[in-house]
C-alpha cells in the first residue's frame, strides 16, 4: 500500500450481528435484503481496500463493508441517499470516494468514518431536466499518490478532477454546453503512473448536430468515442486517440510509464505509446465481448471478459488464456463488476471474490433484492412474499426476518404470485413459447416440483409482460393481467 500508515477504518460497532436491523429508517423494524447492485448501469460499485482486508460494496441502500478474512459484513455507511453507483479507495487507504445516482461525489475519511467533502458538479442543474432526475456517476479514480480524485458521469460528458483532501476543483474537461447525452455510456478514466496525465473517453462531437429540442443527444449505435489525454499541470489536451471502429470501455496505463492500453466494446485490445501516441499493437483474437484491461505490477497486460457463465482472463502479449472460471447454471452479472484483482461477481444470494491464479473463489453471503413488485403476506401472516429481480420469488418467515428467504425460480419469464381462497400461495409465469403464443404455468409454493396447471396465453401484436394474477374468490379460477 502506497504511503502506508497505521490506519484502521472507523467501524461503529453494531448492537447485534443481525444486518436486517442496521441503519434503519425511523419506525422500521427490519430491512429485507441488502439492496440491489447497479452493475447493469455503471461499472464499479465494488472496491477492495488497498491493504486487502476489506471490500466495500455500493448499492441502492448505501455502502456495505465486508471483512475478507471472515467473509461477513461489518458495517453500513452512507445510507442517507443510497443508490451508490461508483466507489473507489485511494491508494494510500485514507480515503473512500462514493458517487450516487444524482451525480453527487463524496470523499470519506476512512479512519474517522466521516464525510470530509461533498464535491460539486456544475451539471447538477441539468438533472431537473432529465426525465428520471438522475445522472449516474460512472467512474471514480484516485491518482497514484492519492492527491487527486477524478470522476465521470453517465449523462454528461464532463470529467472533473478535485484535490482529495480540500475538495477544491483542480480541472474540468471539456467546456460546458447545454447539451447532454441521452442514454450515454459510462466513461472510463485512468491516471498515468506518475499522476501527470489523465485519460478518458469522450463522445464524438459531430453528434452535437443531432440534438433534439430539449438539448438531448441520442447516441446512434454506430457512433464512437475517442480517447482524450490531458496534462494535469498545464491543463491542456495533449492527445486525441481516435476509435472509429470500437468505442473504448476500459483504459489502463502501464506501471513502466510507457504505454496506454484500451479495450473496446467489441473486444479489441489496443496499446498506445506515450512518446508519440501511436498505436503500437492491436489484438482481435480474444472474442467479441467487452473486456477489462489491467496491468500487473510487472507490466504484464491482462484482459478479462464475461461471456454467459464464463469469465476468462487473457495474457494479452503472450496471446493465451491465463485463467478461466465457469459458474454453471448461473449467468455472471455482466463484466461491469470486473475490476483489477480481485475479481468480483454477484448472484442473487452471494458474491464471489478471487484473484488471478485462484482455483476457487471465496464466497460471501449477499441478499440481493430490488424494489419488490408485488409484495404480499400469506393469509395466516406467517410468510411475506416478494417478487424481485424479474424472475425470482422470495418468501420470508415473518417470525424470523433475519433468516435468508426461500427462493423460487423455475421458469424463464417474469413471475407473479397470488393467494387462493384456501390461503395457499401460487406462482404464475410464462414458461415457454409456441407458434400460437406462450405457455403459462402455475406452481403451488411448497409443492413445486412440477406445475399444477399450464395453459396458453395468446400471442399479441405488441409483446406484453405478465404483471399480476389473482384467484376468483368463489371458484378455482386464476385470472391474469398482462
Amino acid at each position: 500500500m502506497q504511503n502506508s500508515e497505521n490506519w484502521s477504518p472507523a467501524f461503529r460497532q453494531a448492537e447485534n450481528s443481525d444486518i436486517t436491523t442496521w441503519e434503519l429508517p425511523g419506525g422500521a423494524i427490519a430491512r429485507l435484503g441488502q439492496g440491489s447492485m447497479m452493475d447493469d448501469i455503471t461499472p464499479q460499485p465494488i472496491a477492495p481496500s488497498p491493504d486487502g482486508r476489506y471490500l466495500a460494496i455500493g448499492n441502492t441502500i448505501g455502502v456495505w463493508w465486508y471483512e475478507l478474512s471472515t467473509m461477513t459484513p461489518i458495517t453500513l455507511w452512507d445510507t442517507g441517499r443510497g443508490w451508490i453507483t461508483a466507489i473507489s479507495f485511494s491508494p494510500n487507504g485514507k480515503w473512500l470516494a462514493t458517487g450516487d445516482g444524482q451525480g453527487i461525489v463524496k470523499v470519506w475519511d476512512v479512519k474517522r468514518g466521516v464525510c470530509i467533502s461533498r464535491l460539486k458538479r456544475d451539471e447538477t442543474k441539468k438533472i431537473a431536466q432529465n426525465m428520471f432526475g438522475v445522472n449516474f456517476v460512472s467512474h471514480l479514480v484516485f491518482s497514484p499518490d492519492s492527491q487527486y480524485l477524478a470522476s465521470s458521469a453517465d449523462s454528461d460528458y464532463i470529467v472533473y478532477v478535485w484535490h482529495t483532501e480540500t475538495g477544491d476543483r483542480v480541472a474540468k474537461y471539456h467546456v460546458e454546453t447545454n447539451f447532454r447525452w441521452f442514454r450515454g455510456k459510462p466513461r472510463p478514466i485512468a491516471f498515468s503512473t506518475d499522476g501527470s496525465l489523465l485519460a478518458s473517453t469522450m463522445p464524438d462531437y459531430n453528434l452535437l448536430a443531432c440534438a433534439d429540442s430539449l438539448d438531448r443527444i441520442r447516441i446512434p449505435e454506430n457512433s464512437f468515442n475517442y480517447i482524450a489525454v490531458w496534462n494535469l499541470k498545464s491543463g491542456k489536451q495533449i492527445a486525441c486517440l481516435a476509435e472509429p471502429t470500437d468505442s473504448a470501455v476500459s483504459l489502463c496505463f502501464s506501471p513502466c510509464g510507457k504505454f496506454l492500453a484500451s479495450s473496446g466494446q467489441k473486444g479489441t485490445v489496443k496499446i498506445w505509446t506515450l512518446t508519440d501516441w501511436k498505436m503500437t499493437q492491436e489484438f482481435h483474437d480474444y472474442g467479441t465481448e467487452p473486456k477489462k484491461v489491467f496491468y500487473s505490477p510487472e507490466s504484464v497486460l491482462y484482459a478479462a471478459e464475461v461471456s454467459d457463465d464464463t469469465l476468462t482472463v487473457w495474457n494479452v502479449e503472450r496471446e493465451k488464456k491465463s485463467d478461466t472460471y465457469l459458474e454453471e447454471h448461473h449467468g455472471l452479472q455482466g463484466n461491469h463488476l470486473l475490476k483489477q484483482c480481485p475479481f468480483v461477481y454477484v448472484t442473487e444470494s452471494e458474491f464471489k471474490v478471487w484473484n488471478v491464479g485462484d482455483s476457487q473463489p471465496k464466497t460471501f453471503s449477499y441478499s440481493y433484492i430490488g424494489v419488490p413488485d408485488p409484495l404480499a403476506f400469506s393469509q395466516d401472516g406467517k410468510t411475506l412474499a416478494a417478487s424481485c429481480s424479474g424472475n425470482t420469488l422470495m418468501f420470508y418467515d415473518t417470525d424470523n426476518l433475519s433468516q435468508p428467504p426461500s427462493r423460487f425460480n423455475k421458469a424463464r419469464g417474469n413471475f407473479t404470485f397470488s393467494t387462493s381462497p384456501m390461503g395457499k400461495l401460487y406462482a404464475t409465469a410464462p414458461e415457454q413459447s409456441t407458434t400460437k403464443g406462450r405457455i403459462i404455468s402455475v406452481w403451488e409454493i411448497g409443492n413445486d416440483k412440477i406445475p399444477i396447471a399450464s395453459f396458453p396465453f395468446p400471442e399479441q401484436e405488441n409483446r406484453v409482460a405478465l404483471y399480476s394474477s389473482v384467484f376468483a374468490p368463489t371458484s378455482n379460477l386464476n385470472r391474469m393481467r398482462g
